[in-house]
C-alpha cells in the first residue's frame, strides 16, 4: 500500500468509519464523471502560480487497485503563508487536513521540499470536531505526508512534448512529459508526470510512479475553494 493511503489508514482509527458503500459510490461516481472540455496546447515550463481559490481533484489508483479521491486547494494567503486544505475520500472515511506552510513559494522555486517550514496543521476525519496537531504528532504527519509535500515543490525534468492526452477532466493538448524524483524515509521514488500549464496547484494531468501508484485529474478550478473548517 501506498504510503500516503497508509497515513488515511491511521487517521481513520481516531474515529468511527462512515458508511462504505456511500464512499464506494461517491468514488465511483467521480471516477466516471468525464468532461468534454479541451484545453489547447501550451508551452509549459512551470506550474502557474499559486492563488487562493485554486483547487484540484485527482483519482489517485494503487497497486492493489484501492481507489481514492484526493483534492487539494489553496485556502489562505498571508505574508509569506500559505495554507492549503487536502480531503481525501477512501473506502472507509473522509479526512480534511490543513497545513499552513512558510516559505512554500522559495521552495517551489528551487524544488527543494527542505525550505518548507509546517507551522500549523488541522485534521477532521468523518464528522468528528477538528484537531490541532502539535508536538509529536506534528513531526510525525510530517514525515508520512512529506511524498505529497514534495509533489508541490519537487524540480522536474522536462522530457518534451508528449502530445494530447484526455483524462476525467478533458482532454489536454500539448502536453509536456517530465520525471521527478523524491526520496523519503530511506526510499526514493520516480515519478512520470504529464504536466499542462492550465492545471492549477501541481500542474498535473496524469502521473505514474515507481510505487505502482496513478494519479488522474477528475477535475479542476482556479477559483472558489474555501475551507471545510
Amino acid at each position: 500500500m501506498n504510503r500516503f493511503l497508509l497515513l488515511l489508514s491511521l487517521c481513520g482509527l481516531l474515529a468511527a468509519p462512515m458508511m462504505a458503500d456511500d464512499n464506494e459510490a461517491r468514488i465511483k461516481a467521480m471516477f466516471e464523471a468525464r468532461k468534454s472540455a479541451s484545453y489547447p496546447a501550451q508551452a509549459f515550463s512551470a506550474v502557474t502560480s499559486m492563488a487562493v481559490g485554486q483547487w484540484v481533484v485527482y483519482g489517485l489508483t494503487d497497486d492493489d487497485g484501492e481507489r481514492t479521491i484526493m483534492r487539494n486547494a489553496i485556502i489562505a494567503h498571508e505574508g509569506d503563508e500559505w495554507t492549503t486544505q487536502m480531503t481525501m475520500i477512501n473506502e472507509d472515511d473522509v479526512v480534511i487536513m490543513q497545513f499552513t506552510f512558510k516559505g512554500l513559494d522559495a521552495a517551489r522555486r528551487s524544488g527543494d521540499a527542505d525550505e518548507l517550514e509546517i507551522t500549523r496543521m488541522a485534521l477532521k476525519t468523518n464528522d468528528d470536531e477538528p484537531m490541532v496537531m502539535d508536538g509529536m504528532m506534528l513531526s510525525m504527519v510530517k514525515g508520512m505526508y512529506g511524498k505529497n509535500l514534495q509533489g508541490m515543490t519537487t524540480k522536474t525534468t522536462i522530457e518534451g512534448d508528449a502530445g494530447a492526452l484526455t483524462v476525467v477532466a478533458g482532454t489536454f493538448n500539448g502536453t509536456t512529459k517530465a520525471k521527478s524524483e523524491t526520496s523519503m524515509t530511506g526510499s526514493s521514488e520516480e515519478t512520470t508526470s504529464w504536466m499542462h500549464p492550465a492545471v492549477p496547484v501541481y500542474g498535473v494531468v496524469k502521473s505514474t510512479s515507481s510505487d505502482e501508484m496513478t494519479m488522474e485529474l477528475l477535475d479542476f478550478g482556479m477559483t472558489g475553494a474555501k475551507p471545510s473548517f
